[in-house]
């Protein structure tokens, strides 16, 4: 089975007409090469998220100095950034904006009993209140394996669905772009209504338009906040935010180069269940314009994002398709979890060089394989090109495309 991140500019025709969002069969014409993907043998996973590694780098970076080396200089021990922080552990946890469950599910496994004790009656503590409470546990050493445990397997997630919450499609936008809002909200928070909070409602309100300069002209906009308070840390931190943003226009999603492909043994038994299974789903639809629903919602199990929000779901319907074709099969390549359209060519690129990227003829497109809209779409081919055109089925689309 390959996977065909194929670049097209429109849909052409529908084959079915659906009144609202649902899994629909479409036909669609190449209008351009653009690179096919073929996954071959990989072990396990950890959650994938939207967002890209540069984004990931500069979260890590400003929230502990970039990396292990840093935060074992500094940063092992609980701290107080100060402003109106608590004390805060790991990768930027901040103990001050977690509730006892919260800080019980994500360390409860990692840390031990009396340390856990401690560091939870610091837990709700802001600005001074939080600087107080340092001394009773400055001799604590949390070790850099756990912190990023917990901040791969927990936090980010959970600040990835705050993001969602915050800015409802943005799993959509590329994924620098993406990634650089899970930053300002991991910095900021979540709420785009309040006190200092019109930059963060404006940019809600241009995430459908996909308005990238906007989007940075924002995030720069709400330096004036901390401008003067001696927070020029900050200050660089939406500079580089915004930065990443506005260069998504013009950045690649692969970020890696790959050469082998999957042995045809492997490829053509997935590519014919991905098609059986897909033909299956037409005509699934969600409940009023929500992206949910009973059936959408289990499409949207199959991804690292929360199910019951509300979010563009055309990349988890894919994900659900591999999820549920592998279950019988002994597949070892890893099957993809992200949310992102654009999320499955840097799937793609990250299978450890065991992945051919390659620009794709007429005939490449084959029967099983996934196709990328370059409107930050996706979709199942369920034909060989036939005069042009293939069909293909689709989540979260409708009559218009």
């Amino acid at each position: 089975m390959k996977i065909v991140l194929d670049i097209l500019t429109t849909l052409v025709k529908y084959l079915t007409t659906p009144t609202a969002k649902s899994v629909a069969q479409s036909s669609a014409k190449p209008s351009a090469p653009a690179p096919v993907a073929a996954p071959v043998p990989a072990l396990a996973q950890e959650p994938e998220l939207p967002i890209s590694q540069k984004a990931l780098d500069l979260i890590i970076k400003h929230e502990v100095g970039g990396g292990e080396a840093y935060y074992n200089k500094a940063l092992k021990k609980p701290c107080y950034p100060g402003g109106a922080s608590g004390v805060t552990i790991g990768v930027g946890y901040d103990l001050g904006y977690n509730t006892d469950d919260q800080f019980t599910s994500d360390w409860g496994k990692v840390l031990t009993g009396d340390i856990f004790s401690r560091l939870s009656k610091c837990l709700g503590a802001k600005s001074s209140s939080a600087k107080s409470l340092i001394p009773s546990v400055k001799d604590i050493e949390i070790p850099w394996e756990s912190a990023l445990k917990v901040f791969k397997e927990s936090t980010l997630p959970r600040f990835v669905n705050e993001t969602l919450k915050a800015f409802p499609g943005a799993n959509e936008l590329h994924p620098d772009a993406f990634g650089a809002l899970v930053s300002l909200v991991f910095n900021r928070g979540a709420a785009v209504t309040g006190k200092n909070r019109e930059e963060m409602k404006n940019i809600r309100d241009l995430i459908a338009g996909k308005d990238y300069a906007a989007i940075a002209k924002e995030i720069t906009n709400m330096k004036r906040i901390w401008v003067g308070k001696g927070l020029d840390g900050l200050l660089r931190r939406r500079d580089e935010e915004a930065a990443l943003v506005k260069g998504s226009t013009k950045a690649p999603i692969v970020t890696a180069s790959t050469t082998a492909s999957a042995p045809a043994a492997v490829q053509a038994p997935l590519a014919v269940k991905l098609v059986e299974l897909a033909r299956k789903e037409i005509g699934v639809q969600e409940v009023n314009g929500t992206n949910c629903g009973p059936r959408v919602n289990e499409y949207k199990s199959a991804t690292s994002l929360d199910p019951e929000q509300g979010w563009p779901w055309c990349a988890a319907f894919i994900c659900w398709l591999m999820r549920e074709a592998m279950k019988d099969n002994s597949y070892t390549f890893k099957r993809p979890t992200t949310a992102s359209a654009w999320g499955f060519e840097d799937w793609a690129a990250k299978q450890n060089n065991k992945v051919q990227l390659k620009k794709p003829h007429k005939d490449d497109i084959k029967a099983g394989d996934i196709v990328m809209f370059t409107f930050s779409h996706i979709g199942l081919a369920i034909s060989d090109p036939q005069d042009g055109y293939i069909d293909t089925i689709e989540g979260n689309t409708d009559g218009q495309g």
